[in-house]
């Protein structure tokens, strides 16, 4: 994704950020239950769940719609980074944010934007479209951050399918990456251009796709103003199947060294 600077929310200096800003400042507030961005106080219930149950708000999580193809530059990251990319579950849940858990959220999300320094893909690895951990001698973008947010929240106890990668639509048109987070207050978004973590309605952008809860390999498209799509994703390999793709690599990669192996016995 194309990154232009290495300072959180600069871009909202531009008359457009300006302008995104000022029409969420007018939308109403909130509803109760949703974080609303500080870092210093977490959401409260939206209802009164049942004893032993979390409740989700109505619209909190954003809905999804059909399996779509995966962003390129994630399955060279998944060719590289197997085991980022397996596992998964047949009943996701969101994760219960407790204090403790909110804390280690913003800890997460401040780490990462104060300590890497963001570089585009170009700049890096010479191609406009690479996927890899941020790392903080060699910095990273959008989708780089992400996935260090991702793997830092697993280390931590997260389960993964809470944790998935989103690619938006920024209001200039270029492509940006988000952590989608699913807890049971609704989905929160952490992003490298705010220091804020915000619920997925007050995030400026235009909702493109995400990794699926049931399986990180697989990608769905976001449809925030249809409906959840569950069934579109029926019959899935078991968790910890290996993905299509890589077993698709694998076999093109050992055919390559079969036909190389062929041709050099055969030259004279």
């Amino acid at each position: 994704m194309v990154q232009r600077t290495n300072r959180p929310y600069a871009r909202a200096a531009r008359l457009g950020s300006i302008l995104v800003l000022l029409g969420l400042a007018l939308q109403p507030a909130t509803p109760p239950g949703l974080v609303t961005g500080t870092a210093s106080q977490i959401p409260r219930d939206a209802t009164a769940p049942a004893p032993g149950e979390r409740s989700v708000e109505s619209g909190a999580l954003l809905p999804v719609g059909r399996q779509v193809m995966p962003p390129a530059g994630y399955i060279g990251f998944c060719l590289r980074n197997p085991a980022g990319c397996t596992g998964g579950s047949d009943h996701p849940a969101p994760m219960h944010l407790s204090s403790e858990r909110w804390r280690e959220l913003n800890d997460i999300n401040d780490f990462v934007n104060r300590s890497i320094p963001e570089r585009d893909d170009l700049s890096l690895y010479g191609m406009r479209e690479y996927w890899a951990y941020a790392d903080p001698d060699r910095g990273g973008d959008c989708e780089d951050l992400a996935l260090l947010k991702q793997r830092l929240l697993t280390e931590r106890g997260w389960p993964l399918t809470a944790l998935s990668v989103a690619v938006v639509r920024q209001w200039n048109g270029e492509g940006h990456a988000v952590l989608l987070v699913a807890t049971d207050r609704g989905d929160l978004v952490l992003d490298n251009m705010t220091w804020k973590i915000l619920p997925w309605r007050q995030a400026p952008y235009e909702w493109l796709m995400r990794q699926s809860h049931r399986r990180p390999y697989i990608w769905v498209a976001l449809d925030p103003d249809g409906e959840d799509g569950p069934a579109v994703l029926a019959n899935l390999p078991p968790p910890g199947t290996e993905p299509p793709f890589m077993a698709a690599a694998r076999r093109f990669k050992q055919m390559t060294a079969s036909l190389a192996e062929t041709r050099a016995a055969a030259t004279p």
